[in-house]
């Protein structure tokens, strides 16, 4: 397997960032460029809301990485040389959204933290307190709605849901709950954890379309 350089590991973590500052506005075709060399994918590279979403196949393999789909987990794995070779890249488990078309990385620390539960163009995420005593919690969902729904039904205006990418004339998007999990209980572990995962969540959540 061909070995990285710096510049083919700074390409690949600049074009993964799915939080940088802007509005979305059209724009024309985007590039994806590894060491100097365009990388051909059949998905488009996109920027919405101001969030830069790639093809995370192409993107892994032209960085010598490989992509393997965990049947018995419904997750997607992707390994690389850069997560070998630089321990300031986080571990992450990648969970696929609506029949592999898309996946959405969570830390892998967070693992036995969540439940995600999947419905027709839905999928939830719970928050699991390591005391089993309390129940879990909504944490966030990763809704799928026909793009002349979401606009008809104006679903941007209620401020509650964030594009996270548009596909298939499709709206992937992101739901959290109005109020922090266990806020009659400011004091608990579980509504201290639960906030601090949450507030990650939102600074760095990262969703990529593999189709």
């Amino acid at each position: 397997m061909k070995k990285m350089g710096k510049k083919s590991l700074f390409c690949g973590v600049l074009a993964t960032a799915l939080l940088v500052s802007g509005m979305a506005y059209a724009a024309p075709a985007i590039k994806l460029m590894v060491d100097g060399k365009e990388v051909k994918s059949d998905a488009q590279a996109q920027i919405i809301n101001g969030r830069v979403f790639v093809p995370a196949r192409a993107l892994a393999e032209s960085l010598g990485g490989e992509v393997q789909w965990d049947q018995k987990d419904k997750i997607v794995k992707v390994k690389s040389n850069a997560s070998q070779q630089n321990g300031a890249i986080t571990s992450k488990d990648a969970y696929v959204i609506e029949d592999q078309k898309a996946l959405i990385s969570l830390p892998s620390e967070w693992k036995d933290k969540i439940k995600v539960e999947k419905k027709t163009n839905e999928v939830t995420f719970q928050y699991v307190p390591k005391n089993k005593a309390v129940k879990p919690e909504f944490f966030f969902s990763v809704l799928i709605i026909n793009k002349t729904v979401w606009d008809k039904d104006e679903y941007a205006d209620t401020g509650l849901f964030t594009v996270l990418g548009m596909q298939d004339g499709k709206v992937y998007a992101l739901q959290t709950p109005s109020e922090a999990p266990y806020l009659e209980k400011p004091e608990s572990p579980e509504f201290k954890e639960s906030v601090d995962m949450l507030n990650h969540l939102r600074q760095s959540i990262q969703f990529m379309f593999i189709k």
